[in-house]
């Protein structure tokens, strides 16, 4: 599964790698009519997939500081006050 996110008034759109079916906020999307848009669809998000990059967990780590300094900063806090998620303290 792959994702791209559309903005702050409309949510994720979630693709499959496998069979090309798109959800958005839980609902399955509605099929192309049209020849050859299952192949199609694999093809596209297994490209956004790939140009997404590679990451170690030092760099996922990275990142996740990076957001959670920009979040925390309006309460007055620091990033060092936020406890990691399991997940993010694990990687």
């Amino acid at each position: 599964m792959a994702g791209r996110d559309h903005g702050p008034y409309y949510g994720p759109t979630i693709t499959c790698c496998g069979c090309g079916d798109s959800w958005s906020c839980g609902e399955l999307l509605p099929r192309p009519f049209r020849r050859g848009w299952r192949t199609a669809e694999i093809a596209k998000v297994k490209r956004a997939w790939t140009e997404a990059g590679l990451y170690t967990a030092a760099d996922y780590k990275a990142w996740l500081a990076d957001e959670l300094a920009v979040v925390v900063a309006d309460y007055g806090s620091s990033v060092e006050d936020v406890p990691l998620p399991e997940s993010a303290a694990s990687a």
